[in-house]
């Protein structure tokens, strides 16, 4: 018997789990059948079951264009672009010119930070603003920074060094 016993104490247990699960299956299958009726729901009633749950429906037909999953995507890639521009979609034309945004990457060096920022025109010599900000390397954030106008390499080290999230 003491050979067995773990065997025997999972073997009972087994059996114990087995016809909880059975009633579990069983109750959940005769409060099924109460819940959900085998016909359709009128046009009136899913509108009224709609509003219960705080939900509206939408007539494709009567309310507009709706989009395909392409379109969707399509429309998702052009805003990530506009992002990545820096553009937004609100706000005027001369906020637009000056306002610049870099995402900063994971494991991004000084050196990629800086070829980016020269990039965006943010800055001119790209050694002088490794000498500058070569004490703040393992300090710069990942995330977006964004930049107004003509910033200076102290507000440049700050905004990459902020706090993003």
């Amino acid at each position: 018997m003491r050979k067995r016993r773990s065997w025997l104490i999972g073997f009972g247990l087994g059996l114990a789990i087995g016809a909880i699960l059975l009633q579990l299956m069983t109750a959940a299958e005769s409060a099924g059948k109460s819940a959900l009726p085998n016909e359709p729901l009128s046009k009136e009633d899913l509108q009224k079951e709609a509003a219960a749950q705080g939900l509206t429906l939408v007539d494709p037909e009567a309310d507009g264009r709706t989009y395909t999953q392409e379109e969707l995507d399509a429309a998702v890639a052009k805003a990530k672009e506009a992002a990545a521009s820096g553009q937004t979609a609100a706000g005027s034309e001369a906020e637009r010119a000056n306002a610049r945004t870099l995402y900063v990457w994971q494991d991004a060096t000084l050196a990629e930070v800086s070829d980016a920022l020269m990039s965006l025109g943010l800055i001119n010599d790209k050694q002088a603003f490794i000498q500058q900000a070569k004490p703040y390397s393992t300090k710069i954030r990942v995330g977006p920074c964004t930049f107004e106008g003509k910033p200076s390499y102290d507000e440049i080290i700050e905004e990459l060094t902020r706090n993003k999230y």
